[in-house]
């Protein structure tokens, strides 16, 4: 099997089904050799942070000396970015050679079931075949055990109870980032039964953390779970922060007395930093050897692709003595500050809307913006869009795109136009903006990664 043909087998696995659980996962990693009874885990579950902070417990991980597994989703811009050692993607080679090695289980277990060995990922026969995402946490867990990782960051796809993620046993720690209103159709559609699914991932044994300022209904739950199934739960506490600077270059900050910098743009990211550090004092307790020199410099170095990320750095005109933030800025080129977010719910947006107004104040905003149809775009785009002196709208191309003249009509009274393509969305805004003004292309993770090729193709 070649890559191209491996990530065409990947693509054809149902992406849901009507029979949630982990039967499926747990044949074919028990066919696999059950990698996953083998490794040790950082679980991470929420709503909005995931990501970022399960790059910052890596990347201090990574400091310390432990060789690290990172398991995230959806990927931006390669699909190998999915599975990285070390912050290494996965070669294209092991993708191939694991993923015919699925195809060989799934076909033998369709067998077994009475299903058709020729295309078993159509449910023929009635072998319930595994899902797109049980295929990839299959391929993952198999090839973090072949690299012998010391500790893997796992990501939850989506929920937690009943995501594939959580067929893995206790692990060290199980992290809990916000939580918010997102995917309600099968989450539910109250904060607590939200939360309820995000707690599956708690198992006795191991160790817990929320992050500070948790929606207080969804704090009561996790709160509640952890102490009936003896989870020692940690939440950082606020009051031992104080925030010294807050910028587009990064932030810096104490807690607890020490001093933290941070790489990633916003006071959220401050939030999710507060999370991983006491994920840290956490494996501390259960054996990790952490200094604090592998936590500042972990923090620091943490990156997180597709979060308030710069793409292009902006030109200015101004005397080098009046520059403030002289390292965002590139003087081999005329054009915008460029920047793509993946916000794609309401409190992703709020958080982007205050990073806007704190950060970006004065600045002309041209935004382009793409959503699922399933989010809450009535509510998303007017936000951005009242803050934008020109608003596109546009559409990505699979995992059912909302169609761009749908979003843009929802934002009555704005400059607005419609153009279904992402790149020629991003060639317009470029072409309207001012080199002292900001582009920003944002809504869903499955358009920013088009964005941003976009946005360096176009400068």
């Amino acid at each position: 099997m070649t890559y191209p043909q491996a990530i065409d087998y990947i693509n054809r696995a149902a992406r849901f089904g009507d029979k949630p659980g982990l039967e499926r996962v747990r044949a074919l990693l028990g066919a696999f050799g059950d990698p996953h009874k083998k490794l040790r885990f950082v679980h991470v579950a929420g709503t909005n942070g995931k990501g970022s902070t399960c790059a910052m417990v890596e990347s201090i991980l990574r400091a310390a000396g432990y060789k690290t597994g990172l398991f995230i989703s959806p990927y931006l811009e390669d699909y190998r970015e999915r599975i990285q050692v070390g912050r290494r993607l996965i070669p294209r080679e092991d993708i191939a050679r694991l993923a015919g090695k699925a195809k060989d289980i799934i076909e033998t277990l369709s067998l077994r079931a009475g299903g058709e060995q020729s295309d078993p990922l159509n449910h023929s026969g009635g072998y319930d075949a595994p899902r797109k995402f049980e295929i990839e946490t299959a391929i993952a867990l198999q090839y973090f055990f072949e690299q012998q990782c010391d500790t893997v960051v796992l990501e939850v796809g989506l929920g937690g109870r009943l995501d594939a993620t959580n067929v893995i046993e206790a692990p060290e720690v199980c992290v809990i980032t916000s939580i918010s209103y997102d995917h309600t159709r099968i989450l539910g559609d109250s904060i607590e039964s939200i939360a309820r699914e995000k707690c599956g991932i708690l198992k006795p044994g191991c160790d817990a953390v929320s992050c500070p300022a948790q929606n207080p209904s969804a704090q009561r739950v996790i709160e509640q779970t952890c102490a009936e199934i003896g989870c020692r739960l940690t939440v950082p506490e606020e009051r031992a922060l104080y925030a010294e600077n807050i910028g587009l270059h990064g932030s810096r900050f104490l807690y607890k007395g020490k001093r933290y910098g941070i790489g990633l743009i916003g006071s959220h990211q401050i939030q999710n930093a507060l999370t991983a550090v006491e994920t840290v004092t956490a494996l501390r307790r259960r054996g990790f050897a952490i200094p604090s020199s592998a936590v500042t410099t972990g923090l620091l170095s943490a990156k997180w692709n597709g979060r308030l990320e710069i793409v292009r750095k902006a030109h200015r005109r101004a005397a080098p003595e009046q520059m403030t933030t002289g390292d965002l800025y590139n003087h081999d080129k005329r054009g915008p500050l460029c920047i793509i977010d993946g916000a794609h719910n309401t409190d992703a947006v709020s958080v982007l809307c205050g990073v806007i107004d704190s950060l970006l104040c004065g600045k002309k905003l041209i935004t382009v913006m793409a959503m699922s149809e399933d989010k809450r775009y009535d509510l998303c785009a007017p936000m951005l869009a009242k803050r934008s002196a020109h608003f596109i709208a546009t559409e990505f191309r699979d995992m059912h795109p909302l169609p761009a003249a749908v979003l843009a009509a929802a934002c009555r009274g704005t400059h607005r136009e419609v153009i279904p393509d992402v790149g020629a969305a991003v060639k317009r805004a470029l072409e309207l903006a001012a080199p002292d003004d900001v582009v920003l292309a944002c809504g869903s993770l499955y358009m920013i990664g088009d964005a941003k090729r976009a946005m360096l193709k176009g400068l």
